[in-house]
């Protein structure tokens, strides 16, 4: 693709899963994460109702500076399985940091 065609959002968004992988944590439901770089951990924490997206530019950046970028989506958000239940909501949150 040459660099003055224009990516449409499908192929854009398609790009960005495709870089990151899928969190499966036993007992909840299952995310995507996106890992960049070697070095000292930076855990970038995206808002509400955002996703790991949001961060797509600056993991390149942290991995050019020595870091490690690393971000998730929260459960519910981005490419992460939608809960049911809300009341399993904020366990899933802590069983998926606890995975990381």
């Amino acid at each position: 693709m040459s660099s003055k065609e224009k990516k449409n959002t499908r192929t854009i968004i398609e790009e960005w899963s495709a870089k990151g992988q899928e969190l499966d944590v036993p007992g909840t439901s299952s995310t995507r994460i996106w890992r960049e770089g070697t070095g000292p951990t930076v855990l970038c924490l995206h808002g509400v109702p955002t996703s790991a997206y949001l961060y797509r530019k600056i993991l390149p950046e942290l991995a050019n500076n020595g870091l490690e970028g690393v971000v998730m989506d929260f459960p519910g958000l981005g490419f992460s399985e939608r809960q049911k239940n809300l009341i399993t909501l904020g366990r899933d949150y802590q069983l998926g940091w606890r995975r990381l």
